[in-house]
């Protein structure tokens, strides 16, 4: 089977979007677009397609020849990932060039990995009509905002469930957000890393694009900010 993951492929003529997933047979032709990403899947092994090259079944089968087999529940785990028809707003990359106006993150009601965190929203030309307020069980704080100024670190905050909330102006509307970050106990914690660093050793054999990609696709499926 082939997977495109990120931009187009031709299959014998036809054009193959992000999140397709096709079955080659004897006579198909295949042909990767430039900077779009894409691997082919024979049996429990998987080889990384080039760009701009075209393929037939024979030439995928000897992509796969001599490599590793992976695991079933990895498969599971990288073949049912789709990051294709991610929302615009809320996504947990940031600096992302589909982002919309009322783009923020992180993403909501997600889990919290990274020692730093960083709550913000909006785009160029977007601005904050109120404070950003934060709120846990124990935990009531606000963060003052300021012109021109996107996004704000949080200090250190014990494990538990918080909302933040704020108002945004973007193009001389104002919206209100209410969105929710989960901080996890130490094991729990520890327990996420050690998911994430697995994913991650496993698909170090793709190009440095592909493992990105796949590792920003993994954190959006996951729900996880890292």
């Amino acid at each position: 089977h082939l997977f495109i993951k990120k931009g187009t492929a031709m299959k014998n003529g036809s054009l193959l979007h992000a999140g397709s997933v096709t079955e080659i047979q004897p006579k198909d032709e295949v042909s990767v677009s430039l900077h779009s990403l894409a691997f082919i899947l024979n049996n429990n092994k998987m080889a990384e397609l080039v760009p701009g090259k075209t393929y037939k079944l024979d030439d995928l089968k000897g992509l796969t020849q001599n490599k590793a087999g992976y695991s079933k529940a990895f498969i599971n785990i990288l073949t049912n990932q789709d990051y294709s028809h991610k929302p615009k707003s809320g996504i947990s990359m940031r600096d992302d060039s589909s982002k919309d106006l009322w783009y923020y993150w992180p993403a909501d009601s997600c889990t919290v990995l990274s020692d730093k965190l960083y709550l913000g929203a909006g785009s160029d030309g977007c601005r904050y009509e109120s404070k950003i307020f934060l709120k846990g069980k124990d935990h009531l704080d606000s963060i003052e905002t300021i012109e021109n100024k996107l996004d704000y670190e949080v200090k250190q905050l014990p494990p538990g469930e918080y909302s933040w909330s704020y108002k945004l102006a973007c193009e001389g509307t104002v919206k209100s957000y209410r969105n929710i970050f989960y901080i996890p106990e130490q094991a729990e914690k520890s327990a996420f890393l050690a998911k994430h660093k697995a994913y991650k050793n496993s698909i170090a054999g793709f190009s440095v694009e592909m493992q990105t990609f796949l590792l920003e696709e993994y954190k959006f499926m996951n729900r996880i900010y890292l």
